[in-house]
């Protein structure tokens, strides 16, 4: 029951732990509302598996902490257990970008990038693995050892999300010239790449201070806020995908009204016509009667009435004056 009390008080006391309970129940709540294909499938993935992990950790945290006068080292393989949910939340980015060039690239080229990262994501998983085993042999969570273990993983994940990053802005950039259409940088901003390549920084910056390790006061600094940020991403991604949505449906509707417009505007224009069409043919009409009443004749006390039918004169009847 205490240890039940103090997880439920570390959801509130610690930034972590908030961090991934807030950020998959907003992922959950997006994704059974609008989230539909394997973007969004991969976004409430990362999220849950961030969930999970967190959860571990705290457990085992909690665990550890109940026994400390005699803990059990063995709690602490919660924390290689634990690696499978960081890994599914940090190569999640690579997914995603995986899933905007099958829309870009060539079945061909296409199978040569799912090569490219299904060798990135075992090399990843063995560099995640080796984080969870220094911890299990350090029998403690963080210290600069462990943050140092992360630089191979950190690295590995880096230049794959870069090298994909690059190829997506490459095609772009080529869509762009080719359509003679909108900049790149609009396309930056009206769409989560920005999301994916600030990710993509955060992820680099975070290798060079894996690497650099405790050692720079300014790496030591950033590391916690920056390494909060990109455990977030699932939150942010869900939200820019949400905008964009958004964007997406004012835009088709503004060009529905627009249309919608047009055809008005064609439909008053063939009424207009039909009623200056109509007021031709009574006018003709009017004509053929005043015709027809110039050519009544009055002689030697009778009326010939002559009648022109278009082509001659004819006379229909006579009456006496």
């Amino acid at each position: 029951m205490g240890i039940f009390l103090d997880l439920i008080s570390s959801y509130g006391s610690s930034s972590y732990q908030t961090l991934f309970l807030i950020q998959f129940l907003a992922v959950l709540y997006a994704f059974c509302r609008v989230g539909r294909g394997p973007y969004w499938v991969v976004l409430f993935a990362a999220a849950l598996a961030g969930f999970i992990g967190m959860f571990l950790e705290t457990i085992c945290g909690l665990l550890i902490a109940e026994g400390e006068t005699n803990p059990n080292e063995k709690l602490y393989a919660l924390l290689i257990v634990a690696e499978p949910c960081w890994i599914t939340l940090e190569f999640s980015v690579v997914f995603l970008n995986l899933i905007k060039l099958k829309a870009l690239l060539s079945s061909k080229h296409y199978n040569y990038m799912r090569i490219f990262v299904a060798i990135s994501f075992l090399c990843f998983v063995g560099c995640r693995f080796y984080v969870g085993a220094t911890r299990y042999i350090e029998s403690v969570t963080y210290n600069d050892a462990i943050w140092k273990a992360h630089f191979p993983a950190f690295a590995c994940l880096a230049v794959t999300e870069l090298i994909l990053t690059i190829v997506i802005l490459v095609i772009c950039r080529k869509k762009q010239k080719e359509e003679n259409g909108t900049s790149l940088f609009s396309i930056l901003l009206t769409s989560n790449l920005f999301t994916l390549i600030v990710v993509d920084g955060i992820g680099i910056f975070l290798a060079i201070s894996s690497f650099v390790g405790d050692e720079s006061e300014v790496f030591s600094a950033l590391i916690t806020p920056l390494n909060v940020l990109k455990s977030s991403f699932p939150l942010l991604l869900a939200v820019d995908a949400l905008v964009v949505k958004i964007l997406n449906s004012v835009d088709r509707q503004t060009r529905t009204g627009k249309s919608r417009t047009t055809k008005n505007s064609e439909n008053k224009k063939s009424r207009l016509h039909t009623n200056s069409t109509t007021a031709s043919a009574l006018s003709k009409s009017n004509d053929m009667v005043l015709s027809t009443a110039s050519q009544i004749s009055l002689s030697g006390g009778q009326s010939n009435i002559n009648v022109y039918d278009g082509k001659d004169t004819k006379e229909i009847g006579s009456a006496d004056s």
